[in-house]
C-alpha cells in the first residue's frame, strides 16, 4: 500500500468510526405515546458512522483498486401511538480522497480500467415507512423498507455494501398463532446497491413474497416460502421460486459432550421463469450446512450448496434480490450464477471469546453441469467489539482459479478490507 494512501486510509478510521447498523428498523419500542405530539418528542434518533478500506487485485485487469469510503446514517423512530408508528432513514456515501475503483453498473465513469467495488457515492432517503398495528400479533407496514427473509440467500437487504438495497413495499407480519410467523410483502420497487441515477439503480417490480416459518420445538424450525419476481427493467430476474428450510439445533449432552451441539441447516428450492422472462427453463437449489460447536472458541463446519444449471444461455438458478457477499465466497466471483450452474464445498473454522470473533473458510467451486473446476477459494475474518458501539473488522479473500481461466473466464482475485463502525 502507498504512503499516501495509507494514510488517509488510517485518518478516515480514526476521524470517521462507523457503526454497523445506527438504530435497527426492526426494533419494537416497549413504550407507547400518550399523545400524536409525544409520539415524535419521545422517539428515537440514531446516528452512525461505516468508514471502510478495500483494496481489490484481479488478474482480469491492469490496475488494482482501492477504496476509501464513508457511509453516515441518520434516522429517527417514533413511539407507538394508538398502533401507528413512523421510521425514517436517510444516507449518505462518500469516498474519503481515495477513489482508484469502478463503482460499477456506469456510476463511476472514466474508471473502467479498475475492479469494481460497489460503493459507489450517494445521498439516499434510505427508509421510510409507516406501520400500523391493528391487534396484538399483526403488522401492516407500507413505504421505503428493509427487507430479509431468513439468511438473505434469496430476499436480502445488501447491507455489506455502503449503499443499502431497500424495497418500496407494502406487507403484514402475523405471529399472532403459537409457533408461526406468516410474512407478506407486495413490491413495487427496489433501490439497488449502485449510487445516483443509473438505469441499474432502480427497478419497478409487481413481486409477491410469501414466506411462512412453522417453530416445530425450541431448537427447531421449518420454513417454507413462494418468491415471484416480476420486473421489466431486468426480464432475466422475473423468477418464481419455490423452497423449503429445516433448521435444528441438538445440545450433545446426552452423549456425555458437555457444552457442546450440533447443527443443521437444510434447504431445497426449484426455480422457473415467469413474465417477462426470455428464458424457459427450471433449476434446483440445495444446500447443507452441518455445524459442530466443541466450545465458544472451536465451531467446526462443513457444507455443499448446488444451483443447478444447464448447457444453455440463462438457464442456471438464479436469487437477483440476495445477500450475495455472504454466499459464495468473499471474491463476489459467483454474483451471478454461471449457465453451467455452480456447485460450493466449503469447510469453516470459527469461534468467539469475549470481545473477538473470527472464522476461516475454504470453497471449492465447480460447474454442477459438465463439472468444469471453476477455482478454490480462502476467506478470512476477524471482529473486534472495541467498545459497545465500535466494531473493527478485518477481513480478505484469496481466489484461485487453478489453472483453468481460459475455459471457465475466471481469474485470480485478492480482496482486503478493514472497517470501522460506530453508533451512537
Amino acid at each position: 500500500m502507498k504512503q499516501g494512501t495509507a494514510v488517509l486510509f488510517l485518518s478516515g478510521l480514526l476521524s470517521f468510526g462507523n457503526p454497523v447498523q445506527a438504530q435497527s428498523d426492526s426494533d419494537t419500542t416497549a413504550a407507547t405515546a400518550d399523545s400524536f405530539f409525544d409520539a415524535f418528542t419521545g422517539g428515537d434518533v440514531g446516528l452512525d458512522f461505516r468508514s471502510r478500506y478495500e483494496f481489490v487485485d484481479d488478474d482480469a485487469l491492469a490496475r488494482d483498486a482501492n477504496a476509501l469510503t464513508l457511509r453516515s446514517r441518520l434516522n429517527f423512530k417514533s413511539l407507538p401511538w394508538h398502533g401507528w408508528q413512523l421510521f425514517v432513514e436517510g444516507d449518505n456515501v462518500t469516498d474519503l480522497g481515495v477513489d482508484n475503483f469502478n463503482g460499477g453498473a456506469g456510476t463511476t465513469p472514466g474508471r473502467e480500467q479498475f475492479p469494481v467495488v460497489a460503493d459507489a457515492g450517494d445521498t439516499r432517503l434510505n427508509q421510510l415507512w409507516l406501520q400500523y398495528q391493528p391487534l396484538q400479533g399483526l403488522h401492516l407496514r407500507v413505504g421505503r423498507q428493509r427487507i430479509k427473509l431468513d439468511n438473505d440467500r434469496f430476499i436480502g437487504n445488501v447491507g455489506w455494501r455502503q449503499n443499502e438495497q431497500t424495497y418500496d413495499a407494502a406487507g403484514l407480519v402475523w405471529d399472532g398463532w403459537d409457533n408461526l410467523r406468516l410474512e407478506y410483502d407486495y413490491v413495487l420497487d427496489v433501490n439497488r446497491i449502485f449510487g445516483g441515477d443509473v438505469p441499474a439503480a432502480d427497478h419497478d417490480h409487481d413481486t409477491h413474497l410469501v414466506n411462512l416459518a412453522w417453530q416445530l420445538a425450541p431448537a427447531h424450525k421449518l420454513v417454507g416460502y413462494l418468491y415471484h419476481i416480476d420486473t421489466n427493467d431486468a426480464p432475466d430476474f422475473s423468477t418464481r421460486t419455490l423452497g423449503l428450510r429445516y433448521l435444528g439445533n441438538w445440545a450433545l449432552d446426552d452423549w456425555g459432550l458437555d457444552a457442546q451441539t450440533l447443527a443443521l441447516t437444510a434447504e431445497y428450492a426449484h426455480q422457473i421463469e415467469v413474465a417477462n422472462n426470455p428464458v424457459d427453463f427450471d433449476a434446483d437449489y440445495w444446500h447443507l450446512e452441518p455445524a459442530w460447536t466443541l466450545h465458544p472458541l472451536v465451531t467446526l463446519l462443513v457444507g455443499a450448496e448446488v444451483l443447478t444449471g444447464d448447457d444453455g444461455v440463462g438457464g442456471a438458478f438464479r436469487t437477483p434480490l440476495a445477500t450475495l457477499h455472504a454466499f459464495n465466497g468473499f471474491a463476489d466471483q459467483f454474483l451471478t450464477t454461471p449457465d453451467a450452474g455452480l456447485r460450493d464445498y466449503y469447510l469453516a473454522y470459527g469461534g468467539k471469546q469475549d470481545r473477538f470473533g473470527w472464522r476461516v473458510t475454504w470453497h471449492h467451486f465447480e460447474a454442477q453441469t459438465g463439472g468444469a473446476n471453476f477455482g478454490d477459494e480462502l476467506d478470512a475474518v476477524m471482529t473486534v467489539r472495541i467498545t459497545d458501539d465500535i466494531d473493527l473488522l478485518l477481513k480478505a479473500a484469496l481466489f484461485n482459479d487453478d489453472g483453468d481461466s481460459p475455459a471457465t473466464g475466471f481469474r485470480d482475485v485478492s480482496k482486503f478490507w478493514a472497517q470501522l463502525s460506530a453508533r451512537f
